[in-house]
């Protein structure tokens, strides 16, 4: 009976409970912190935050420098509107930095200064663990000649499904298309890709990630067909590091400065813009698959909410269906599918451009390299750890009350 309890707390349990209480069970020994560092445990926890939202908004700090994001903790509606937003000092950051959100994925957040000239300093950081790495300077080469930071056309920060591994894309522009980098999180280097696209992106600067976060995505036209009855919709993979395109809904036909694309809980995007008044959300339900594109929602201005729909973007949906959006850079508004209409939650917030929905996770921002002994799954079993920790009596208390606040 003994042994099945074990099992049930290592499998269904702690897995389960938020990162800062698990941080609790490892200063208990440095088998329980080698235990709840194994990848194992990290992905298991990963999927169960996942499943069950345990999400944050974080909104970056590029207009006033004071090397703090701002955090808000997104567990339900009600907790958005009356929490506080908690301000967030981010390792390397002084109060004279200003930050800019790259990109996240699977609760890492890329973050760095900015994004027109500053691509040598970059960071990977865990909020939820507080752990940050930075990145070395890159060196970007097309035909054996350094490509010079100020060519940035384009970035993205995703994941390799097939090694497990986390990557930075970056998209320079050059004679005739696009160069490309590689920053690979396991082996923290960078590398140029031999093949350059002959594209040229037209849009925002950070791509979209979707398909399970395996592939991140612009709109561009061809480089040598600028016009803007050709635009396309670019996709990078991260696993095979190549390009490829991904068809549009067929019976949209726009001018490109009318649409943009974003991700929407793992799926891919497409705003149409059809004047101030109105906006048309498409959602790619099969990735890929062009007849998947379905018109999700079809939003209006309304003079509640602050008039016209210069920019709308959906960030998350709750259980009562209520969609959490991004509105014309200042504002966040929950948008009800069934009435149509929406609501302002928080206006005048500063900073709102640059805006990341993160996973609380325990991901590492070393991938692992840096656990408390070495990197091996943990063999000691749970009746063993439990009779240590009972032999350290402060530390059990602070577990078993952390475990009992949480339920």
């Amino acid at each position: 009976m003994a042994r099945i309890l074990d099992e049930v707390m290592a499998t269904y349990i702690v897995p389960r409970l938020p990162v800062k209480i698990i941080s609790l069970f490892k200063c208990v020994s440095k088998d329980w912190c080698n235990l709840f560092e194994t990848p194992s445990f990290i992905k298991q926890h990963l999927k169960l935050a996942i499943e069950n939202n345990n999400d944050a908004l974080m909104i970056d700090a590029r207009i006033v420098s004071t090397g703090l994001c701002t955090v808000f903790s997104l567990e339900d509606i009600d907790s958005l509107i009356s929490n506080e937003d908690s301000p967030l000092q981010v390792p390397g950051f002084n109060h004279r930095s200003s930050l800019y959100l790259w990109g996240s994925c699977h609760g890492l957040v890329c973050i760095g200064r900015d994004i027109y000239s500053d691509v040598g300093v970059l960071h990977i950081y865990n909020p939820s663990t507080t752990k940050c790495r930075k990145l070395p300077t890159p060196t970007i080469t097309f035909d054996e000649k350094c490509v010079n930071y100020l060519s940035l056309s384009g970035y993205g920060f995703g994941y390799d499904s097939k090694v497990e591994d986390y990557k930075f894309v970056v998209l320079m522009n050059v004679p005739g298309g696009s160069g490309v980098g590689v920053y690979t999180l396991r082996t923290n280097s960078w590398k140029s890709l031999k093949h350059f696209i002959p594209f040229r992106l037209v849009s925002a600067r950070r791509g979209v990630l979707a398909n399970e976060f395996t592939h991140c995505h612009w709109l561009a036209v061809p480089w040598s067909n600028g016009s803007t009855k050709h635009w396309v919709i670019l996709s990078f993979d991260f696993s095979s590091e190549t390009f490829q395109q991904v068809p549009p809904p067929k019976t949209v036909h726009a001018h490109y400065s009318e649409l943009r694309i974003c991700g929407f809980e793992g799926s891919l995007c497409l705003i149409v813009k059809k004047d101030k008044v109105y906006l048309d959300i498409w959602v790619q339900k099969d990735y890929g698959v062009s007849d998947s594109w379905t018109k999700q929602f079809t939003i209006s201005s309304q003079p509640q909410v602050g008039g016209s729909l210069s920019f709308v973007k959906p960030l998350k949906s709750f259980k009562n269906g209520e969609i959490l959006m991004l509105q014309n850079g200042c504002s966040l508004v929950l948008y009800d599918p069934e009435s149509k209409s929406l609501r302002t939650l928080r206006s005048g917030i500063e900073n709102i451009w640059g805006v990341e929905i993160y996973v609380k996770s325990l991901v590492s921002v070393t991938l692992g390299s840096e656990i408390c002994t070495d990197s091996s799954e943990a063999t000691t079993t749970w009746g063993a750890l439990r009779r240590e920790r009972d032999a350290d009596t402060i530390k059990s208390r602070q577990v078993d009350a952390a475990i009992r606040i949480h339920y």
